[in-house]
């Protein structure tokens, strides 16, 4: 599991990867910035999901409810994502994989998720935020 979640940031760490050095898009499907925005969506809407299990799992456990926050978090991004420009939709990514990341420190703090989940999750977070913020200032 540890291999998977390291192998997600994998793909935010191309995208800066080509980004720094030039390329503007990949054709069929289009510019680094919205490729690396709309795969950033898709990873914070998966994790989002997760905490719906650990809520509907350890209810009494969870910092606060989780299905309101993990909603909100996604909400936030889709609609930016429909909204605004690539280089905002990518800092508000970045920001709310942190923030995501928090939630998880939590639920590792309340006996939710496991150290080695949180140690994994950290790494891949760390590297995926940083990875869009430099896609952010090379679009």
């Amino acid at each position: 599991m540890e291999d998977a979640r390291l192998f997600t940031a994998l793909s935010f760490i191309a995208a800066a990867l080509l980004a720094t050095i030039g390329v503007a898009a990949i054709p069929p499907f289009g510019a680094i910035g919205h490729i690396a925005a709309s795969y950033a969506l898709a990873i914070i809407s998966f994790l989002a999901g997760t905490h719906w299990v650990f809520q509907l799992l350890k209810p009494a456990a969870t910092p606060f409810n989780l299905l309101v926050g993990s909603n909100l978090a996604v909400v936030v991004v889709w609609f930016a994502y429909l909204t605004l420009s690539v280089a905002w939709v990518l800092a508000i990514q970045a920001v709310t994989l942190a923030l995501l990341l928090v939630v998880d420190d939590r639920l590792r703090r309340a006996g939710v998720v496991s150290t080695a989940y949180f140690r994994a999750r950290a790494i891949a977070t760390v590297a995926a935020a940083l990875s869009l913020l430099v896609v952010q200032v090379s679009v």
